[in-house]
């Protein structure tokens, strides 16, 4: 009786690496086909820009929502919506020290 109530698709139960635009229309397909109206990134500890930039495209056109996302997916998911909503391509602050050091 629960499985028909849950209309939340957590992506952690389909065992894919979230790292393609490819997986994430897979994903989305299947919450279409299972008819569930949200899905969750619960559990979620690794994703990448592409994978969710897909995802939240897609979700969108599909009017599924994305919930329980991370914290530290948190700023990916604002940088990617802002992008969509300003029309422009943003890219995340990074912390990086650059080597003066000479590898053979």
């Amino acid at each position: 009786m629960w499985a028909i109530m849950n209309k939340t698709l957590n992506l952690s139960d389909l065992k894919i690496v979230l790292a393609t635009r490819e997986f994430a229309n897979f994903a989305v397909r299947t919450a279409i086909a299972q008819k569930r109206s949200k899905i969750s990134l619960k559990e979620v500890d690794s994703i990448s820009r592409s994978f969710l930039d897909e995802l939240y495209l897609l979700a969108s056109k599909n009017n599924i929502d994305l919930v329980d996302i991370p914290e530290d997916v948190q700023p990916l998911l604002e940088l990617i919506n802002r992008s969509h909503r300003d029309q422009v391509m943003y890219a995340p602050k990074i912390k990086v020290k650059i080597s003066d050091k000479t590898f053979a």
